[in-house]
């Protein structure tokens, strides 16, 4: 074979054109020519490997072994690296993982063939597979020291920080001065709570690198743990002035939100950007750390206050009125916590501190405290106690246990999602979405349960279906967080009911009761792919409503009365929910969710499409440039959302509140829109109608990159991209500002958003 580039060159264009037909119809004329060449032998083994015949990819492949000598093996392991990396770069990452486990085959000492595999098998959700890899490649070489880093990283993800120190500290023998190491060395040993530990590697972070800006961060939080409000001040106010763009323009912003969450972070940054003294900045850290019911942490800074206001008045330096502070609310919060913490002695001390610093106040505040708890008392709600016995898995199982399967109805069992990866601006995949191009989800179907019950949880986050004998059937019983199908988190055994929580009394219900409602029922979102979509489940299995008595569903917002008449729900059968809900009827007629909580089987978003678009579907052709505002929503709003709106009407965007629009409105909106860019949040639900090809922008917070929305863009085949927002500084600055990230607002680069915006 003379031009040995052509050929490669042939070979690749058949690769990244994925016609595998025809590259081993190629290479099978070129082995009809010189069946010898042992390249030739390897190509061919990945051109068979490729269209699925593996038995004869594995003989060529032998052939080739037995032919080429070592050094010649090393080429061709290159060459086929080559080939790997083709479909690495493209996100074609089986493709790519089978061509490096060749290339290792053929070179077990090629480095960068065991990092791209790793990377391979965890962008697909195989973090186990990765990981050994990984450490099969250490084995081979100890001194592969990115090895040891990617582990470390992968390993602090996931929170497994014990294991991630050792692999961080084997990096370190061969990075001694990578201040990264040691950031985040600091990192794993404060969440194991060894603090003074975590303190010393971040402050040989600093050493090494004194522009990082999140270790000022995080060393003011550790300080904050010890109490030392000087130090605390001093790294934090080093990061306001690192990062005072992001600062600011959060000051700007808050200035119109009445949020009492919102207002105690404006005054901590305030009295961080001021030079005053400290009592202010103890007073706005000890009522962030109440409000976030960290009562302990929150002791210690209160207790910090009163040592200045007794010192004041024994030097008489200053009036108590001069300090600014208030002491009913300061001594209030004081005994609530204590109160909490079971510190009832302590309470007398305070209360005659405060007689001695305020005593209208001190009078005021034991009347309030004394009346308060006295109500408390005679309130007490005696809950019948928890009688679920135990679970059945899945209520197939259930139904067969009671030799019953007449009672269950198999919709789909073929559910399924095919999932592209995500486009960002990073080369690395967030790990929120990694997950296997092909992934399988729970069956549909519709059960029905004879004198079942039904419970939901007061705040909608945990819902549970109950057959007669007290057991709970896992599969039709969530309970939020919503993570991934069969995550081994969300098995029914760790159910809170299984764990120890009360049932309210129980209310009976004659009849025949469809059970429509599931988690977090006014939200959009939840709505919109776990609630609806049942109805279908009901049409299939042939329910007719006139059997039916009634039907629980919430319909409380404006947006489920509109889809429940649309969806054909008879309004004189809705029975609404209460909170919390504990019901029993004759017979219970559950359909299961889509497939699992906020996870969507394409047959659900092909339903909402035609029910909610019918023959307007596809009729306009998308032209619309689509800005979804989170301005009136009350968590992850833009914090910059002014000057990134300026950028975008530079493109021609279209700036909407949603929350002004019908749901037929919303889908005809999104329906014409050839770009949708949103921060995370329920408007992003209506991509359900958007045309194939579409382009989404969504803007997540670094803290919460949750991937429902790319699920929806894989299902209508849109073009999905992401962009995370700037962090605080570090991350303990933002889950002091946000300890619940899932609410955290966003902050965009507007340089980086300019760069996405020109690539798409």
């Amino acid at each position: 074979m003379n031009n040995w580039l052509e050929t490669k060159s042939q070979i690749k264009t058949f690769c990244s054109q994925n016609n595998y037909e025809q590259l081993k119809i190629y290479l099978e004329s070129l082995l009809d020519v010189d069946s010898s060449n042992p390249l030739l032998l390897a190509y061919a083994g990945v051109g068979y490997m490729l269209v699925g015949e593996g038995e004869k990819a594995i003989a060529l492949w032998l052939d080739c072994f037995l032919m080429a000598e070592e050094e010649e093996l090393e080429n061709i392991a290159e060459s086929l690296a080559e080939l790997a990396d083709l479909y690495f770069q493209t996100h074609q990452y089986y493709q790519a993982s089978l061509i490096y486990q060749q290339v290792l085959e053929f070179n077990a000492f090629h480095c960068q063939s065991y990092l791209n595999l790793g990377y391979c098998l965890l962008f697909s959700g195989n973090f186990d597979d990765a990981m050994e890899v990984w450490k099969n490649g250490l084995a081979i070489n100890s001194s592969w020291a990115e090895l040891s880093l990617n582990i470390a990283k992968e390993y602090q993800y996931i929170r497994e920080y014990h294991q991630a120190i050792n692999y961080y500290l084997e990096a370190l023998n061969f990075y001694p001065n990578n201040s990264h190491i040691y950031y985040n060395l600091g990192l794993c040993y404060a969440r194991i709570n060894e603090v003074d530990t975590a303190i010393d590697y971040h402050h040989k972070c600093l050493k090494l690198n004194s522009n990082l800006l999140s270790v000022y961060g995080e060393l003011g939080y550790l300080y904050l743990l010890k109490g030392d409000i000087k130090k605390v001040k001093e790294y934090w106010q080093v990061l306001l002035n690192l990062n005072f763009n992001i600062f600011t323009s959060y000051l700007n912003w808050s200035d119109g939100n009445n949020s009492k969450n919102i207002s105690l972070n404006k005054q901590l940054i305030s009295s961080l950007l001021e030079d005053n003294n400290l009592l202010e900045l103890e007073v706005n850290i000890a009522n962030l750390l109440f409000e976030q019911k960290q009562y302990s942490l929150a002791l210690k800074y209160y207790q910090l206050v009163i040592d200045f206001l007794l010192l004041l008045k024994t030097e008489t330096k200053l009036s108590i009125n001069k300090a600014k502070v208030n002491l009913y609310n300061t001594f209030k919060n004081i005994i609530i916590c204590l109160k909490d913490k079971n510190l009832d002695d302590d309470i007398e001390r305070y209360l005659n501190i405060l007689s001695s610093l305020d005593p209208i106040n001190a009078k005021k505040i034991i009347k309030e405290l004394e009346s308060m708890w006295t109500v408390n008392n005679l309130q007490k709600i005696s809950f019948k106690k928890n009688s679920v016995n135990n679970y059945y898995e899945t209520a197939q199982e259930w139904v067969v246990k009671i030799n019953q399967i007449e009672n269950y109805q198999l919709i789909y069992d073929n559910n399924k999602l095919e999932l592209n990866p995500p486009k960002s601006l990073d080369n690395i995949i967030h790990p929120s979405f990694y997950f296997p191009s092909d992934f399988p989800l729970p069956p549909s179907f519709v059960t029905t349960v004879k004198k079942g019950k039904f419970w939901l949880r007061q705040d909608e986050g945990s819902s549970a279906i109950i057959t007669h004998d007290n057991y709970l059937l896992g599969d039709i019983s969530p309970e939020s967080p919503a993570l991934s199908p069969n995550h081994p988190d969300k098995h029914p055994s760790y159910h809170s009911l299984l764990k120890g929580s009360s049932l309210p009394p129980v209310t009976m219900i004659k009849g025949r009761v469809v059970v429509l409602a599931g988690l977090l029922n006014n939200i959009y979102f939840h709505w919109l792919f776990d609630i609806l979509p049942r109805i279908h489940l009901l049409e299939k299995a042939s329910i007719d409503w006139d059997d039916i008595d009634s039907v629980v569903v919430d319909n409380r917002c404006q947006f489920q009365r509109e889809t429940l008449d649309i969806f054909g729900i008879p309004a004189s059968k809705i029975l609404p929910l209460s909170f919390p809900t504990h019901i029993e009827a004759d017979e219970l007629i559950v359909p299961s969710f889509p497939s699992a909580i906020a996870w969507m089987p394409p047959w659900s978003c092909e339903y909402l499409r035609i029910k909610m678009m019918g023959d307007n579907l596809n009729k306009k052709t998308p032209h619309k440039r689509i800005y979804i505002s989170r301005a009136k929503s009350s968590n992850r709003r833009l914090i910059n959302e002014a000057e990134i709106i300026t950028i975008l009407q530079q493109y021609n965007f279209e700036i909407v509140n949603l929350e002004l629009l019908s749901v037929r409105q919303q889908a005809e909106l999104l329906n014409q829109a050839e770009v949708v860019i949103s921060p995370h949040g329920s408007g992003l639900s209506n991509l359900v109608f958007c045309q194939p090809n579409t382009k989404v922008i969504e803007m997540f917070s670094p803290n919460y990159v949750y991937p429902c929305y790319w699920l929806v863009s894989n299902i209508l085949k849109l073009e999905y991209h992401y962009i995370l927002g700037e962090i605080f500084g570090s991350k303990s600055v933002d889950n002091f500002l946000y300890p619940d990230s899932r609410f955290e607002d966003i902050y965009i680069n507007s340089d980086n958003l300019k760069l996405l915006l020109n690539n798409i």
